[in-house]
């Protein structure tokens, strides 16, 4: 059978439509045993990891970051958290630990964005030549069914839903590449399937449908949008509003994904899933590189000699 749960908790906050059938329940039940158990078996082997998280660099001043960095500290996931900026493709990375030095087996590197962009590809082919030996390079945590959860979190925070509420979803968007439009594809399908939102869309600054034309394509007249990004930044605080006519009034907007506890949750997954597949792969001389070349996000091992090539 299923359940409804909806309306408001003890301390008041307001909590989301979900329909809950008893099987998801058991099933969340045995996801939580499994990631106890994983939890378990990397402390027993955090000597020997480093999680390496990078941020944009005009995203210098936020401190979203570190405090993902500061709470997978206190998980005692790794040896060591470190957070490093993404490296000037025309300079020598400026990184704040030599790794080559670094007495460690595993190096997992975590872009702060929300899905590739081709900046993103090249920041982290270019820190590849300065992590010695193996690295697995994460993909973007955008993808993770947590990022969901926040993005219900932001919306509800400004307007209960309901069918006569739309949802928007906004992203920077890329014109030659496909991961920002189905890493929000990825969310507005899950969105559908389990709020009580009428409507939900999506849009982009760099590609069609822009994000200026977001207000034409809803048809409630309530509305909340959500930029799905993991920092805030001038594109989230000045340009989207402004090209989104918030000022015009109808649509709420809400802040980004930000220091939401979940996004922490994604991170630890999502390096929790690449070293499964590196443990199932086993241990290469090269890089490995997690970003999703299609829909099945499945790393690709690239050579240092060629990688400039390869992405």
């Amino acid at each position: 059978g299923h359940r409804v749960s909806r309306g408001f908790s003890s301390s008041g906050r307001y909590t989301p439509n979900y329909i809950v059938s008893s099987t998801y329940i058991k099933l969340l039940t045995e996801l939580v045993a499994v990631q106890k158990a994983l939890d378990s078996a990397w402390r027993d082997t955090m000597t020997s990891r480093i999680i390496v998280l990078v941020k944009r660099q005009q995203e210098q001043s936020d401190k979203t970051v570190e405090t993902h960095a500061e709470r997978l500290r206190d998980r005692e996931v790794a040896e060591s958290v470190v957070v490093e900026r993404y490296p000037d493709a025309t300079e020598r990375a400026d990184l704040t630990v030599d790794y080559s030095e670094r007495d460690t087996e595993e190096v997992y590197v975590v872009p702060m964005v929300s899905a590739q962009t081709k900046g993103t590809q090249q920041a982290m082919t270019t820190m590849a030549e300065y992590i010695a030996g193996s690295a697995t390079f994460c993909n973007p945590v955008g993808y993770s069914p947590f990022v969901t959860d926040i993005i219900v979190d932001r919306a509800s925070e400004v307007v209960e839903p309901a069918a006569d509420v739309s949802l928007i979803l906004i992203s920077l968007g890329s014109s030659s590449l496909p991961y920002q439009r189905r890493m929000l594809c990825y969310h507005r399908t899950r969105l559908l399937e389990q709020t009580a939102y009428g409507e939900v869309t999506i849009s982009h600054l760099l590609q069609d449908p822009t994000v200026e034309c977001a207000r034409h394509n809803v048809s409630n007249e309530h509305t909340v949008a959500v930029p799905v990004f993991v920092s805030s930044n001038v594109t989230t605080r000045e340009e989207i509003p402004q090209k989104l006519g918030v000022d015009s009034g109808n649509i709420d907007y809400t802040d980004p994904l930000g220091t939401h506890l979940r996004l922490t949750d994604a991170i630890q997954a999502e390096v929790a899933k690449q070293r499964a597949i590196r443990d199932q792969r086993g241990k290469s001389d090269r890089p490995i590189f997690g970003m999703p070349s299609d829909d099945s996000h499945q790393p690709v091992t690239i050579s240092r000699s060629t990688h400039g090539s390869k992405l």
